[in-house]
């Protein structure tokens, strides 16, 4: 087998002296390669090649890296990118076909600058759309025990590795050479004589790249040439992934030019309104010409932005002066990020961290969820046969789901049985005239305003912020085409399509009806039905249906029913009954609704015929494409189902599987559970999540028999392989379905004590947690950046859990260490107090919730609050009553009655709710407060822990009057992230000076100051306030913020000048641009201070230099100053 590609990597020990690289160069050309990757070159150019070779280049003493093409080879480039700092060349080439980038790499040698190089500078070079080819000096070792010779266990060259190891996997990379030599020692680099190697030279290819990899000694150098005979896959077109449709980039709408020219095109349009039979098909062609003028904009964007990106690239080359190369870089940064933004519209990765930066981990998590997301095969269900190409794949799913939407008459019988079930029926006052009083331009646009951003359109690609920018212009289009679909029953042709998503379940991914089809609609047709939800059906909804039905319902919640489910074993057990819960799966529920039952049970609640119609309107004559990897298949129509993915889809199904529930409940072969007070425990229901409450298998087996009559009447059916019996008390049956464990709604039951569910629930949470924070582990982000992925992502795990089960003080602790220990690293020390880091953003802290009390508050408001109010039905009361009422008879007395049942002896749940009221301050008078939210009790159970920064400050010494409101200005900066961060660790003493490592008692550190010679342990306080070597420095900005007139008489003393950021509070306070200012100058000041200090400590920099350095940054300090001023001065004029 001959391979199509030889690629030599080699780090060339420089290549600057003319003599050396003439030497080099030869020896080169007799290696039989067709591409070669340099590092450490020290060249810019190199004349002697004769080939083509691109270069990144910092200077002719370090760095420098290069890709040298062998003469003649039939390859065309296509792109090339070049690193700042002469680490990083990248180049885009197409070889036989196959679109390839190669990236050579030399990393730094240092610890600090490898981690940060691998986590976020090399990721930004690496590709999403084409196959990667990294290779190079990568200074570390990804084994000490196979890749280094005479290292020890803790050995530095393994610093970094980490950060390669996540690099590589989140863009699907492997070590070749360690892939087909598991066990194998070889190594790349030898010191001077040959005591210790490693292999720190490596190639990383893709997985379906088969390669050998060699390596051969070379003369000039103490690295091994790495030889990788590549074995290019043949890539068949029909498994490659399409462009799927068009959508929208919300980048356009910052462009007042962009705007002018839709504004101008509405206009336009309606000159021509009389050509039309409809408004809708009027709307149509106004959308089609809008996807014109977008598609040209982004196209007349994207080349000017590349012309500028070549000339930036250009001028970088031959610049010398450092005040205009940064500037240059700046602009590139920020032509970078608006990449970034345009890609963001075709991923909503990472959505969590609003504020990440255009960095590795963004790229790489693309990438990752298109592997997450792309159909790699799927099984004839005919033939059993298993096809991997798109078109096949496209041929299997149409017809699954065309057998699937297919219309299911039933049993006319049957259905009228279940409709004569149905008691709760709306009232003519509760049915308004919906086009006359819903349709509205200001009700629209409320409805709009509530619409979620970054969602991915429908086949039109036009986006919910498109309409949110330019709904003045067209409010009267959308009423009238509103008002349009109500009056003649037509939906414009737009609305009726749709594209359908497949989303892998978890299980067998061949089989196709393992999928969740999600439907993507467009955003006109999800703002109409979502404006009739919210004005219509959510307030009908709590006469119709009844009190077990949780979803899409006002005033219930999902907590409910696993309240009632946790209080009823816990009565079971109580009483030593015995009972069994019952978890039905339904097949395909939503896909399988009878539309003419679902019109038909409407009708029986009095539901207005005007929405009646409406509903029958959006549900005719319905189609959509389905979309595998990109590729579009044909129309499919829908003569079933509600749209997973339609506003108005999950209230849908929740009134039509209510005639179900009702005739369950006045069956007289059904019995359910009795509970205290005559009460009854039939079912608890979340959409097509259903829990029955069984008094014997009797029940069962009448469950069964009843869904079963149920199908004939109405297609829908059971997936009986995912029924669930959990006996509880001393009930036992014998069953296939039988388990010990139930998850209902995300929570688990088993018939144990309340304590052991507990901890099933927290070890299964916990599993979760550790998987969640090992992705996130590698982002490189700032402590405030951990803190949104924390409270975003990670603790709402927990407060799902909280309003049911509420973890022990011992979960909690270990929890809490988890979270800490991925705030700062696994095994390093945390060097804020935690207090500092809970307190709320506005009061200085960073704003972690307290997981302890935000958990607690959630279950006293759905434990306590709630099921106190008057208005509240669910059947859970009785239970609530029976165990806590006479426990909370000081509290509501109105709710304990002598003549009702109850518990004299306090079950765990309630007890932790009384043991969480104790915690609440005169908890008597201010529960009687009305009404209580949750974020009320989260701030009571908090009680003084907000006076803590205040202790802390004081401790500090920092000022001598505490400021009534801290970190104004600090909320109000407009300063990049790192510096704010900065600034708010030297405010808390989070620097690593020379006291700071003291304490860690590290053998030979240096303690004293980088600057003079007087400080034997650095303090904060000492390095910038008390310093003579820098006060000169501190004297000059103080002269600048005097011009601020921000203080009337007062001289900014000692360590007052480090704090100014976080105190907030000025004496005589004027502009808050000046405040801004002001911030901006002591930050850019203590920042210029640390980063010398580090300089001097660890890059070998001197005292003299450094301080040179300061001077220049008040120099520039002062002159944006006085230019700000005279700029001042002219506005006022």
């Amino acid at each position: 087998m001959t391979p199509n590609l030889t690629i030599t990597s080699l780090n060339i020990n420089g290549v600057a002296n003319k003599t050396r690289r003439s030497k080099c160069i030869k020896l080169l050309k007799e290696i039989n390669s067709d591409i070669f990757f340099l590092q450490e070159t020290h060249i810019e150019s190199c004349p002697e090649w004769n080939g083509e070779s691109f270069h990144s280049f910092l200077s002719s003493k370090s760095c420098g890296v290069s890709i040298f093409f062998k003469p003649g080879l039939d390859c065309l480039v296509e792109d090339v990118l070049r690193s700042d700092d002469g680490r990083i060349c990248a180049v885009d080439i197409v070889f036989s076909n196959c679109k390839i980038r190669l990236i050579s790499v030399y990393a730094p040698t240092s610890r600090g600058d490898r981690v940060f190089f691998f986590s976020n500078t090399l990721p930004d070079f690496l590709s999403a759309d084409r196959p990667n080819i990294l290779a190079g000096d990568m200074n570390c070792v990804s084994s000490v025990e196979l890749d280094a010779k005479n290292r020890n266990a803790d050995s530095l060259s393994l610093i970094g590795s980490r950060e390669l190891d996540s690099l590589v996997e989140n863009f699907d990379l492997v070590d070749s050479f360690r892939i087909e030599n598991p066990t194998l020692y070889d190594y790349t680099w030898y010191n001077g004589d040959s005591t210790r190697a490693s292999r720190i030279d490596r190639f990383y290819l893709p997985p379906s790249f088969k390669a050998r990899i060699k390596s051969s000694f070379f003369p000039f150098s103490d690295h091994k040439a790495v030889h990788c005979q590549l074995f290019l896959p043949d890539v068949d077109p029909s498994t490659l992934p399409g462009k799927s449709f068009w959508k929208f980039n919300n980048e356009c709408l910052k462009s007042d030019f962009f705007k002018e020219k839709v504004k101008n095109l509405i206009d336009d349009c309606r000159t021509i309104r009389e050509g039309f039979t409809s408004t809708g098909e009027w709307w149509d062609e106004i959308k089609r010409r809008i996807k014109i003028i977008s598609t040209k904009h982004c196209s007349y964007v994207k080349k000017e932005r590349n012309k500028r990106e070549n000339m930036i690239t250009t001028l970088l080359e031959s610049e010398t002066d450092p005040v205009s190369i940064s500037q240059l870089k700046s602009e590139l940064r920020e032509l970078k990020e608006q990449q970034f933004k345009a890609l963001h519209i075709r991923s909503r990765a990472l959505k969590e961290l609003k504020d990440e930066k255009c960095s590795a981990y963004f790229f790489g998590r693309i990438q990752g969820r298109r592997k997450t997301n792309k159909i790699k095969s799927v099984k004839n269900p005919e033939t059993g046969i298993i096809y991997n190409d798109n078109p096949s794949m496209l041929t299997i799913f149409k017809n699954f789901y065309s057998e699937l939407y297919k219309e299911h008459c039933g049993n006319t019988s049957i259905q009228e049985e279940l409709l004569g079930s149905i008691t709760s029926k709306l009232k003519n006052d509760h049915s308004p005239h919906p086009a006359q009083d819903l349709l509205k331009q200001d009700l629209i646009k409320k409805t709009l305003t509530l619409m979620a951003n970054n969602k991915t359109p429908g086949p039109d690609g036009i986006t919910v912020e498109f309409y949110k920018c330019f709904f003045n212009d067209i409010s009267d289009i959308m009423v009238d085409i509103f008002t349009e679909i109500f009056q003649h029953g037509v939906l414009p042709p737009s609305m009726s399509k749709a594209v359908t998503v497949l989303i892998p379940k978890e299980g067998d991914n061949n089989n196709p009806s393992n999928y969740r089809p999600i439907t993507l609609l467009n955003t006109d047709y999800k703002l109409l039905t979502k404006h009739i939800n919210m004005n219509y059906f959510k307030n009908v909804m709590p006469a119709i249906i009844s009190n077990v039905q949780l979803c899409t319902v006002p005033g219930r919640s999902i907590h409910d029913g696993n309240i009632f489910i946790r209080d009823t074993i816990s009565y079971i057990r109580n009483k030593k009954l015995s009972a069994i819960l019952m978890s039905l799966d339904q097949q395909k529920a939503f896909d399988m609704v009878n539309r003419h039952f679902l019109l038909k049970t409407m009708k029986a609640m009095n539901v207005h015929t005007d929405i009646i119609k409406f509903i029958f309107t959006i549900y005719s004559k319905t189609e959509t494409c389905l979309e595998v990897n990109g590729h579009l298949s044909e129309t499919i129509s829908l003569e079933r189902g509600v749209r997973q993915g339609c506003p108005l889809s999950a209230a849908l199904y929740t009134i039509y599987i209510q005639s179900c529930i009702s005739c369950l409940f006045k069956s007289k072969k059904y019995k359910g559970i009795s509970l205290p007070n005559n009460q009854r425990a039939v079912c608890t229901a979340y959409a097509d999540d259903l829990l029955f409450f069984c008094d014997s298998v009797a029940d069962v087996e009448t469950i069964f028999s009843f869904f079963d009559k149920m199908y004939l009447g109405t297609g829908g059916k059971l997936n009986k392989t995912k029924t669930k019996l959990l006996p509880i008390g001393d009930q036992t049956i014998t069953s296939e379905y039988e388990t010990n464990e139930l998850k209902v709604c995300g929570v688990l039951f088993s018939n144990s004590k309340y304590n052991n569910q507990v901890n099933i629930n927290t070890v299964d949470i916990t599993s979760k947690v550790e998987k969640k924070l090992k992705r996130y582990t590698n982002i490189p982000c700032s402590m405030r950046g951990k803190i949104l992925i924390i409270n975003t992502v990670i603790f709402p795990i927990l407060f799902y859990l909280a309003p049911t089960f509420l973890p022990n003080q011992e979960f909690f602790r270990q929890f809490k260490t988890l979270i800490f220990s991925f705030l700062y690293g696994e095994g390093r020390r945390e060097i804020f107090k935690r207090e500092i880091i809970e307190l709320e953003k506005e009061k200085g802290g960073l704003g972690l919730t307290d997981i302890n009390n935000k958990c607690r508050a959630f279950f006293l408001y759905h434990n306590v609050i709630q099921p106190s109010c008057d208005s509240f039905e669910h059947p859970r009361i009785a239970l609530h009553k029976f165990f806590f009422s006479f426990w909370c008879r000081d509290i509501y007395p109105s709710m304990y009655k002598t003549s009702e049942p109850h518990c004299f002896k306090i079950i765990r749940p309630y007890q932790q709710v009384r043991e969480s009221l104790n915690m609440i301050k005169n908890y008597h008078d201010t529960l009687k407060i009305s009404p209580v939210s949750m974020n009320q009790i989260y701030q009571w159970l908090r009680g003084d822990k907000d006076d803590a920064i205040v202790k802390i400050l004081r401790k500090l010494n920092h000022c001598k009057e505490l400021p009534g409101r801290l970190f104004d200005t600090w909320r109000d900066s407009v300063l990049p992230v790192p510096l704010i961060d900065f600034m708010w660790r030297l405010a808390f003493e989070g620097l690593k000076t020379g006291e700071y490592i003291k304490k860690l008692k590290i053998p030979k550190a240096t303690l004293t100051c980088a600057f003079c010679d007087e400080c034997q342990i650095e303090t904060t306080v000492h390095l910038f306030s008390e310093c003579k070597t820098l006060f000169p420095h501190r004297t000059s900005v103080l002269k600048i913020i005097s011009k601020l007139n921000l203080y009337e008489t007062h001289n900014i003393q000692g360590n007052e000048i480090v704090l100014l950021f976080c105190t907030g509070v000025l004496q005589s306070p004027t502009q808050r641009y000046d405040k801004r200012k002001l911030f901006k100058i002591v930050a850019t000041l203590n920042k210029a201070v640390w980063d010398s200090r580090n300089a001097i400590r660890f890059n070998s920099s001197t005292a003299t230099a450094e301080l040179k350095k300061l001077d220049a940054i008040i120099k520039n300090l002062h002159s944006d100053n006085n230019k700000n001023n005279r700029d001042t001065e002219v506005d006022g004029e």
